[in-house]
């Protein structure tokens, strides 16, 4: 036997508790189920449940009530000899072949096989092949001739077709009592697992965060083990590019950030949630925009942001509602400041259209920096204004705020928006003048300039906002 210096603490101190049922259980639970930092291990999980038993823990003695032969065979007790095809069919059965259970409930039914009658065995047999979908054992337990043609269509399909839309269609009617037939929780959930087990995506799903619930509200190696199954079909979900992956994606995002039925990950949480808000995902798309506005986790981009938060709030999310409107009062408030401190004519058509507008393509690491782009790029209701956009910017980089930091990347991206705006509109070097009236041109010289009034912007027209020759000296900064 593994020396106990092998397993974790927690598994050592349980195996410290003799003669108490309730820690012997768990261990059995650990070592079938490979949770608590062990591996699945049928021989110590079979140790465990029969010390289980004896040490009177009551769902391990309830198993045992008819046929302790039949346990101890499963677990491959080599004190009781089995023939050698009864032994083979156990081992199918336990790799979930329903008609090896079915067989095996057969042979302890009549005594068949080389085995002796055991009407325990065989209820135990017939349950496994009931519950591993053998037709046989559930033509016995369903009566096709008692339920609508429509249900027993269902029925047949599933069980006979291995169709999962029709198992979870039933699971539907036997939650809501339509379609002819009596609400059941119990059939419900049972056709439910069926169309899980059978691989339906909304099936899948929705027993994946049952078993979160479950798994949340329950204690030991149930809880992890029910936590760790659910995690894996939300995972499967993802990968199979279903509707349902957006909710499965979601789910997997907040799992990972508050560390539930897996280790915290805050990198693979983002990883997830940008899957559920591509996919479309409300919550994700607001929570997303969130993270993107401030750089939690994510880069800094306030365009991006409100381009989630629009997404989130016409898909009906009310916190990204909200979001919205707070993001359109803060450009709206900032604004209005820069007309009032700069005295910019601005026509209330221009200002709704910079605010509730559409936002723009580029990318921005504030409001401030937004708006210095709108100005340079001439966007979003706002005309061309270089010496505008040169002003905000500077206001950008002289922001200082504890709870946002600029990433030194984005700082440079903002000093080469300044860098350019101070470049000679004629050659592009560094230019001392600008335009004394506009202050938004800026020239090394009088042929520099004289050149870009007839050229203009390249096309020839010689279009120009300012033709004057007034000239101002700047100081390089």
């Amino acid at each position: 036997m593994e020396s106990t210096r092998a397993y974790p603490q927690n598994i050592r101190k349980l195996m410290t508790k003799r003669g108490i049922g309730d820690a012997a259980w768990e261990l059995y639970q650990h070592f079938q189920h490979g949770t608590g930092g062990v591996e699945p291990n049928e021989h110590e999980a079979e140790r465990w449940f029969l010390k289980a038993r004896r040490w009177g823990h009551a769902a391990a003695q309830w198993r045992c009530r008819d046929s302790e032969s039949v346990f101890r065979n499963y677990f491959g007790n080599s004190e009781f000899e089995v023939p050698e095809n009864i032994g083979t069919l156990m081992e199918k059965a336990r790799n979930g072949c329903g008609a090896s259970a079915w067989e095996l409930a057969c042979h302890f039914s009549h005594g068949t096989g080389g085995v002796k009658r055991d009407v325990g065995a065989s209820e135990y047999w017939f349950d496994e092949a009931k519950e591993l979908g053998h037709p046989a054992a559930l033509d016995i337990l369903y009566d096709l001739s008692k339920y609508p043609d429509e249900i027993g269509a269902l029925m047949t399909k599933a069980l006979d077709g291995d169709c999962g839309e029709s198992a979870w269609k039933l699971a539907l009617h036997f939650r809501d009592g339509t379609g002819g037939v009596v609400a059941d929780k119990k059939e419900s959930n049972w056709w439910g697992y069926k169309s899980a087990d059978l691989e339906y995506p909304p099936a899948i799903m929705t027993v994946a965060i049952s078993g979160i619930e479950k798994g949340l509200d329950g204690e030991g190696p149930q809880r992890e083990f029910k936590m760790k199954r659910a995690i894996e079909s939300f995972k499967k979900i993802v990968a199979l590019d279903v509707p349902e992956t957006a909710d499965a994606a979601f789910f997997l995002s907040r799992c990972y950030e508050e560390g539930v039925g897996v280790e915290q990950d805050e990198q693979k949480s983002i990883e997830m949630l940008r899957v559920a808000a591509e996919k479309g995902h409300p919550e994700a798309q607001s929570v997303l925009a969130h993270y993107t506005m401030f750089g939690a986790g994510v880069d800094m981009d306030c365009v991006k942001a409100e381009h989630l938060a629009l997404k989130a709030a016409a898909a009906g999310c009310d916190d990204a509602v909200k979001y919205v409107k707070d993001i359109r009062s803060a450009r709206a408030g900032l604004l209005d400041l820069v007309i009032k401190f700069s005295g910019l004519r601005l026509s209330s058509e221009a200002r709704v259209a910079h605010v509730f507008g559409p936002p723009p393509e580029h990318r921005a690491i504030c409001f401030q920096h937004n708006l210095a782009l709108c100005f340079l790029h001439g966007v979003c209701g706002l005309e061309k204004n270089l010496r505008l956009a040169k002003d905000v910017l500077k206001r950008t980089l002289a922001v200082k705020d504890e709870e946002v930091k600029f990433a030194e990347e984005d700082v440079a991206e903002v000093k080469a928006h300044l860098k350019q705006l101070r470049r000679c509109s004629g050659c592009g070097k560094y230019a001392h003048w600008t335009c004394k009236l506009c202050r938004g041109e800026r020239y090394c010289s009088r042929k520099c300039q004289k050149w870009h009034w007839k050229h203009g912007d390249g096309s020839g027209s010689g279009n120009h906002p300012c033709k004057y020759y007034e000239l101002r000296h700047v100081k390089k900064k």
